[in-house]
């Protein structure tokens, strides 16, 4: 810069205030702006979810254990008949709704499972199917859609009793889902 550039420059700015420390931010990371914006919007889509639909609401505190790949899924409350528990193992029942979680991200899919849920919960059926894949795509060692579907699951009242499904209808990569009357 010639001394002319200077001293215009310092003229310029000569009644400029320097900012405070506590205003100043030190870096910017972009990636980090973006994730924190995604945690706030999914943590607002969840309490809006919760709100609108108790029974769906999750306590993130709990902790289950992984489930992997080929591992078959199997809960039930208390109460519920072996009988029941068979049928859903075997798939001897008539889907009433299906959700294909297959392409979405963790928090994607987390959105659309929380709304079929509600949505079989509010038209009252009893038997649905939800298929996660087999987790062949996952970057760990562990299938996170199936964790997700595993947790979800476990966690909502309404839901009594889930199994993975038979071969002929997805196998570990499906669970089918028996719904309180």
């Amino acid at each position: 810069m010639s001394n002319d550039d200077q001293d215009l420059f310092a003229a310029a700015m000569s009644d400029v205030t320097p900012l405070k420390k506590s205003n100043k931010i030190e870096s910017y990371d972009r990636e980090e702006q973006i994730a924190k914006s995604k945690r706030l919007l999914r943590d607002s889509k969840r309490k809006r979810m919760q709100k609108t639909h108790p029974e769906l609401e999750l306590d993130r505190k709990q902790i289950f254990s992984k489930v992997g790949a080929f591992d078959k899924l199997l809960y039930s409350q208390k109460g519920v008949q072996l009988r029941e528990i068979n049928r859903l193992k075997n798939g001897d029942f008539a889907v009433q709704a299906l959700l294909d979680l297959h392409g979405n991200t963790e928090e994607q899919a987390e959105i659309l499972l929380n709304r079929f849920l509600a949505d079989a919960i509010a038209q009252k059926l009893r038997f649905i199917r939800i298929i996660h894949g087999k987790g062949y795509n996952s970057e760990n060692d562990f299938p996170v859609l199936k964790n997700l579907t595993n947790q979800v699951l476990r966690q909502c009242r309404p839901v009594i009793a889930f199994s993975s499904a038979a071969e002929k209808d997805g196998g570990v990569g499906a669970v089918n889902i028996l719904l309180k009357s």
